[in-house]
Formats: structure tokens, C-alpha cells, sequence
């Protein structure tokens, strides 16, 4: 997973999406998602899965306690659901958290069971803010 800045974590009220969820009919590949809360408070999520014209499969409700983490299968979403391109909606409703969200694809290989990490929006306004947190370069080699 890459590392993000906790200042990039979404509040009551906030959402983002993931996107680039898979999810083929040929079973290649399985995605899991997964939050965390960053504030050291509660907070209340709602995670939908959409297709890739944006309409919705499934949805559930999460409760995370502070600096909890969790990962569930997409499958707990929507069981059955097939996709190739859509994403996760995620929002937090309530309480007072912070949350960073992101996904993983694992390849269902005999050879392989190698994951992609899918990672959530960033807000444009934070990346290149230079606030303390802020991501305001990158560097090579």
C-alpha cells in the first residue's frame, strides 16, 4: 500500500471514490477493500460499489473505531457482482473520524496471488498546497 498523509483522510460529510475496481466473470482476479481511521475518533462509513457507467451494485455500512482498520471482499458488497472498470463510492455519515479508503485486486492464479493496490482520490487542492502533509514533489532514483 502507498503511504498517505493522514490530512487526506475524508470527514463527515466528505466522500471519494476508488476507482479501477475488477471483478471479471473469469474469476482472474478478486478485489478486497479496505478503511482506516486516522483521528482517533469513531466514524460512521458508507462504502457502494458502482459499474462502470456508475450505477449502483451493493452497499454497506461500516462502523470504525479509532485507528481501526479493516478489509472485507468485495463480494461482501455485492455477492455475485461481475465488473471490469467500476469503482467504490466512500463516505463517512457520522461521528467525528477520519478515513483513508483503498482497494486490492489479487490476481487468482495458480502462479501468482500478486495484488494491485488501487488507491482513493486525492483532493488536487491538498496535493500540491505545500501544507504541512501535502505532497509537493516527487523524486526518482
Amino acid at each position: 500500500m502507498a503511504g498517505i498523509p493522514t490530512n487526506f483522510a475524508i470527514v463527515p460529510g466528505q466522500s471519494v471514490e476508488v476507482p479501477g475496481i475488477l471483478q471479471p466473470a473469469d474469476e482472474s482476479f478478486r478485489t478486497n477493500f479496505g478503511l482506516v481511521e486516522t483521528s482517533g475518533s469513531t466514524a460512521h462509513v458508507e462504502v457502494t460499489l458502482l459499474d462502470s457507467n456508475g450505477s449502483q451494485l451493493g452497499s454497506g455500512s461500516f462502523t470504525l473505531g479509532p485507528y481501526f482498520a479493516l478489509q472485507r471482499s468485495l463480494a461482501s458488497l455485492a455477492p455475485g457482482a461481475v465488473m471490469d472498470g467500476g469503482a467504490l463510492r466512500v463516505e463517512v455519515t457520522g461521528a467525528s473520524g477520519a478515513v483513508l479508503a483503498y482497494a486490492s485486486a489479487v490476481a487468482n492464479g495458480i502462479q501468482s496471488q500478486d495484488p494491485t493496490t488501487l488507491d482513493m482520490t486525492l483532493d488536487p487542492q491538498l496535493l500540491g498546497s505545500g501544507e504541512e502533509g501535502g505532497i509537493t514533489g516527487i523524486e526518482a532514483g
